[in-house]
């Protein structure tokens, strides 16, 4: 059992590091130049990070529709999968969700939350790295509430799936990005059971046994929607698209594109001066918008023999 001194030595390091981090986001949205969050698959510094879109959605309803309920995912790119969340019919609702390393990829779990039966959520700007802990059954069970990826304020979302992955016969760390919430069916006063589970995003380390900060993608342009390496009306046009649609364009990582990213892009715009005679700036609420398109992560998933 933990001592008094060493809970305390515990939340001090973590307060550390929380601000810390903070500290960069705020340099990753105000500095043109530096990081900051973006849209699309990027390596740069030490970090790949990977942006799902479509998000990953896992539901009961898959299995209604003759689907094993699983997506298959390889998030290194290298052809093998890596892990898989699952729709799992059990013994009680909650334990549904499961999130499962394939191979020698394995899922992580936060202990400061309680045990590492099921896999518990690390908070925006823990450390994820070499000591963290494995979840001790392999059945990687989401634990489905408010305090592990059930959260929906912005005080305590998003919240991240901690990961061990293997590349090469190396490990390397990072972040799954990733939410649970019961469904809410039509006629029904409230949300009720059962849950579905969404991924929005991903990122880990490339050196390999190497720490990660839960929410860290790397060096990125602040406001480079399209991932071009500048910011000018391209992406303006692209958050105009994605604006209210989807998280295309998510700067400040909420996993919405909404005018707080608007402020992100016009902050850091890079472009040719923009005047009234050719392309002027526009309100985020006087925006006509225009549907989003395809997905730009194709996942497997299997039926049923």
């Amino acid at each position: 059992m933990k001592s008094a001194r060493e809970k305390t030595s515990k939340r001090q390091r973590k307060s550390s590091s929380t601000k810390q981090f903070a500290k960069r986001l705020t340099c990753y949205t105000t500095a043109a130049g530096l990081g900051a969050f973006a849209h699309g698959e990027t390596a740069q510094a030490l970090v790949i990070y990977r942006d799902v879109n479509p998000d990953i959605a896992v539901t009961l309803i898959d299995l209604q529709q003759n689907l094993s309920g699983d997506y298959y995912i390889d998030m290194d790119s290298n052809g093998t999968d890596d892990f898989r969340i699952r729709y799992q019919i059990a013994g009680y609702d909650p334990a549904a969700i499961r999130f499962q390393g394939v191979g020698y990829s394995e899922e992580l779990s936060n202990t400061d939350k309680g045990s590492n039966y099921y896999v518990r959520s690390f908070e925006l700007g823990d450390s994820i790295g070499p000591g963290a802990v494995t979840t001790s059954t392999g059945y990687g069970i989401v634990a489905a509430n408010y305090l592990n990826f059930g959260a929906v304020d912005t005080e305590n979302y998003p919240q991240f799936a901690g990961i061990r992955l293997d590349i090469g016969g190396s490990t390397h760390y990072g972040w799954v990005r990733m939410q649970t919430s019961p469904v809410n069916y039509p006629g029904s006063g409230a949300p009720i059971p059962p849950l579905t589970a969404t991924i929005f995003d991903w990122a880990y380390e490339t050196d390999p046994d190497t720490a990660i900060l839960a929410g860290d993608v790397g060096s990125f342009v602040p406001g480079d929607f399209d991932d071009d390496g500048d910011v000018d009306g391209n992406d303006l046009s692209k958050w105009m698209t994605d604006y209210s649609v989807n998280g295309g364009s998510d700067g400040d990582l909420d996993g919405d594109s909404d005018g707080r990213d608007f402020l992100i892009w016009q902050r850091n715009y890079t472009g040719p001066l923009l005047t009234a005679a050719n392309s002027s700036v526009p309100e985020p609420t006087s925006l006509a918008l225009l549907a989003a398109g395809g997905g730009a992560l194709a996942l497997k998933r299997r039926r049923r023999t």
